[in-house]
């Protein structure tokens, strides 16, 4: 063993000792020989040694001193300092043992020795010279205080003053640098890790003096997503999803922390998690014969540096061995981000309710995470065929609704029909998704589906999957048919387009697009198609007041969107989501746009009987604002419409 501190019990030293050659035997000498009887003795010998050590060294009136004050000394060397942080790791595992009141002591004196002992990691996290192995340990040890007592790590990011500027608030000069294709890729990068998550009224250095330039300070947070987007080791960014997805967790949340959490989090952190898949733009792939490729040939690459070449042949004859490899390293780096980026927004979809569904909307992030339908990696593609299936798997009319208005699920067949009739986990996803919307009937889907990719699908013979859904299809719209009919014997007026068109009896039914694309080519040099844009039509709105008005209310969210009597929208622009919309650029406050940061509070503020108008902040956007009105009259019409 290493002794970094002194230590002056020599009944502690016995049992680290002891705790070695328990190991020593266990593993390597005996470890084809022991029974599980034998096994089992000599790990509890090993959990009972190493909660006294714990137990002991937490409690020496120094010792914890002596580690965080070498950890803090800039004079330590960076073998010392890696050396204090694997101590205090193990230490940590070592606790992770004990009963909850001495894991309790265990963290106070941790926290109370190490004199903002949360804020110790922070800056380790963001020092430019901290070791792989650091930064590993350092993950650890939130790890496992995440899964001692989370709402202590949660305490510290609240109580921060540093939490980052918007995106687009970025230094124009360091913006306008990261576009610039003359810059090398590795200052671009460098510039990029600069620039992100940082403080407001930070000024980015100069390209050329961004090597030696001093980082800005960041949060906790910060750092992690940090980590998440840019750490050249898999591990850490594997460590920093767990952590973050640790934090976001609501159900170990007090629901005195839960409100004030989750608002600083939609209103600092988000955009920067989105921000490696907002820069992804898509480039056509020329062929041989300099014809544009087909759309699920399309390569990937990242607009500003970070992924200069998902594929690095791009324009490889032009580059040095040097910069191929950089941007290598760089690509993997990227795609592993990617990654837990799709699987952290899927989570928050699960059990962030209305929050995130606000921000998928405002933000059109299934289109940015269905980009990635486009990559050659095929864990990518499966991470959003993921994602899908668990928006999918809410059963919320809304993200059904969203689908289909901006046919979010062309890339997503275009991938299926290219990968064939192989039996790959790719087919298999998509199978087990159309299949999930034929057992439950999702209507809208069913419709979507059949009636805009049918001709696609109609050649799959080796499953049944898609002879089911056209029949469910089918009974569907006889339901509807006699439905439509009773209701005109009744008297009832009926008008409105055929089925497929938007269906009359359902007031919620939006017309599936008719065009079949998936397949198309597109003329050399022109860009890649973009379905859906970064804004929200009046439609959106009224849909997520009435689901925000529901919940408020306590009521469930039903499939279909009833008028509300209290909140009325109304949008100054008309103007209706085009598939063919640009795409905002990255720095653009359309495209990263801060969520209002108490939307619970706005809701109540709309819905108090006095309030006779207020601006309403799910209306801030590049559309218009919404004027939250009370009629009193609405009540009596509708009755009298009855």
């Amino acid at each position: 063993h290493k002794m970094i501190v002194p230590i002056n019990d020599q009944t502690i030293l016995h049992r680290i000792h002891e705790c070695f050659r328990i190991r020593f035997l266990k593993e390597v000498v005996l470890l084809r020989a022991l029974d599980e009887q034998a096994i089992g003795i000599l790990t509890e010998m090993d959990t009972l040694n190493g909660i006294q050590i714990a137990s002991a060294l937490h409690s020496d009136p120094d010792y914890l001193h002596q580690v965080f004050d070498l950890v803090r000394n800039p004079a330590t060397s960076p073998q010392k300092r890696a050396e204090c942080i694997a101590t205090l790791q193990e230490l940590c595992s070592l606790a992770k043992k004990m009963q909850v009141p001495a894991r309790n002591a265990f963290y106070r004196s941790l926290i109370k020795k190490g004199n903002n002992f949360f804020g110790l990691f922070e800056r380790i996290l963001g020092d430019p010279g901290s070791t792989a192995s650091e930064r590993l340990h350092i993950g650890d040890i939130l790890k496992l205080a995440l899964q001692h007592d989370p709402a202590q790590l949660r305490s510290f990011i609240l109580a921060e003053t540093n939490h980052p500027a918007l995106p687009s608030d970025i230094d124009p000069a360091a913006a306008k640098a990261l576009m610039d294709p003359a810059l090398p890729v590795a200052k671009r990068l460098a510039l990029q890790e600069c620039v992100f998550a940082a403080p407001p009224g930070y000024t980015a250095p100069e390209p050329q003096a961004v090597a030696t330039a001093p980082p800005p300070t960041l949060s906790l947070m910060a750092q992690l997503l940090k980590r998440l987007a840019y750490d050249s080791e898999a591990g850490m960014q594997a460590q920093a999803s767990e952590v973050l997805r640790a934090l976001l967790d609501p159900e170990t949340m007090e629901v005195s922390e839960k409100k004030g959490f989750l608002n600083l989090f939609y209103g600092r952190y988000i955009q920067w998690l989105v921000i490696p898949l907002a820069m992804i733009r898509v480039q056509p792939a020329v062929a041989a014969d300099l014809q544009p490729a087909r759309q699920s040939e399309y390569q990937l690459v990242l607009c500003g540096g970070l992924l200069d070449a998902h594929t690095i042949e791009h324009h490889g004859h032009l580059r040095s061995r040097a910069t191929r490899e950089f941007s290598r390293r760089a690509a993997e780096t990227a795609r592993v981000a990617e990654h837990h980026i799709t699987e952290l927004l899927g989570f928050c979809v699960q059990t962030h309710g209305y929050r995130i569904k606000y921000y998928v909307f405002r933000n059109n992030i299934m289109s940015k995470v269905f980009r990635l339908l486009f990559s050659k990696d095929k864990h990518l593609v499966l991470g959003a065929i993921r994602f899908a299936r668990m928006c999918i798997g809410l059963k919320d009319h809304q993200y059904n609704r969203h689908i289909v208005r901006y046919n979010l699920f062309e890339q997503l067949f275009d991938v299926f029909v290219t990968n064939g009739p192989r039996n790959n986990l790719i087919n298999s996803a998509v199978m087990e998704l159309l299949e999930f919307i034929r057992m439950e009937n999702i209507r809208l889907l069913v419709k979507y589906v059949v009636e805009r990719f049918g001709h696609l699908l109609q050649s799959i013979d080796y499953v049944d999957t898609f002879d089911k859904l056209k029949a469910l299809y089918d009974k569907n719209r006889a339901e509807d048919a006699v439905v439509s009919t009773s209701g005109a014997a009744n008297g009832a007026s009926v008008a409105g387009a055929p089925w497929g068109e938007g269906d009359p009896a359902d007031p919620d039914a939006v017309a599936v697009p008719a065009s079949p694309v998936c397949g198309s080519h597109h003329a050399a040099g022109s860009p890649p198609p973009w379905y859906g844009n970064d804004k929200l039509d009046d439609e959106d709105i009224r849909d997520l007041a009435s689901g925000l008005e529901n919940k408020r209310n306590g009521s469930p969210s039903s499939g279909k969107r009833k008028a509300n009597p209290v909140l009325q929208l109304s949008v100054n622009s008309s103007r209706q989501p085009s598939r063919d919309d640009a795409e905002q650029p990255v720095s653009s406050a359309g495209d990263l746009s801060l969520l209002v940061p108490d939307v619970d509070s706005a809701v109540d503020g709309a819905a108090h009987s006095g309030a006779s108008s207020a601006a309403s902040p799910l209306a801030e956007g590049s559309q218009g604002h919404a004027v939250v009105s009370e009629h009193s009259d609405f009540k009596r019409k509708r009755t009298e419409h009855s």
